[in-house]
């Protein structure tokens, strides 16, 4: 019983934080077949975009490799009910894997790794360092709990939760099919289905995490800390450990 009024206590919390501004990834048109993708960093966005940069013929910086970068049609939240007539859609992902390839992708074990393009300093994503409490080479336990010090309205989106992406101020979904990275095949193939694009669009997964299996980076004190930094993700979602 304690356990379900916590959950109920930080749902609550969540729907109130939810109402403050949060900048995240931009919203990309698909004019041709009218529609909109939503996406939710660390959930195959790489791999989406580029199909979607190929389909629309857009040119992706650095030799194809800077694929966030390239000039998405961009569709603005605060006018997204201009476009009621368009399907949206977005992809999840089980949010203690997300977390865990979160973790291995941004947090290095040298202090002195800046990466290809710059984007790490002293070894971490340059995304957290504003924080002040991430460093290179740190546990996954210690990662885990400086992120839950974090809010959603305050997070980096590479570890906000993914609800947060896909909700508007009062809480209601913005999108009519929500995939699984786990399941992102069969369920890209059900999109291009359902927008009959199924022969113009082509999905390839690219920017792999390798790490692990999740499960072996949680102990029970994580576990529990997870629990509460990330319970609307875990109900809404419906995800298991």
């Amino acid at each position: 019983m304690n356990s379900l009024i916590r959950n109920l206590s930080l749902l609550n919390q969540s729907k109130r934080n939810s109402t403050k501004k949060i900048v995240g990834e931009k919203i990309i048109e698909i004019a041709p077949l009218k529609a909109l993708y939503i996406p939710i960093p660390k959930v195959a966005c790489s791999s989406i975009k580029r199909a979607i940069a190929e389909f629309l013929k857009i040119e992706i910086p650095n030799n194809g490799i800077n694929i966030h970068n390239a000039h998405y049609p961009i569709v603005d939240r605060d006018i997204l009910h201009q476009y009621d007539d368009y399907w949206k859609f977005c992809f999840v992902r089980n949010p203690w894997d997300r977390l865990v390839s979160c973790y291995t992708e941004k947090i290095k074990a040298d202090n002195n790794f800046s990466g290809i393009t710059g984007s790490f300093v002293n070894g971490i994503h340059k995304g957290f360092v504003k924080y002040g409490i991430f460093k290179a080479n740190m546990p996954f336990n210690e990662f885990l709990k400086a992120v839950a010090s974090i809010p959603d309205h305050e997070a980096e989106q590479h570890f906000r939760s993914q609800y947060t992406f896909i909700v508007d101020a009062h809480g209601n979904s913005l999108v009519d099919f929500a995939g699984r990275f786990e399941n992102i095949n069969e369920d890209f193939d059900s999109i291009l289905k359902t927008l009959n694009a199924s022969s113009e669009l082509s999905l390839s997964r690219s920017n792999k995490t390798r790490h692990k299996n999740y499960r072996e980076y949680y102990s029970d004190e994580s576990l529990s800390i997870f629990s509460e930094r990330y319970s609307q993700d875990i109900i809404r979602f419906n995800y298991k450990f």
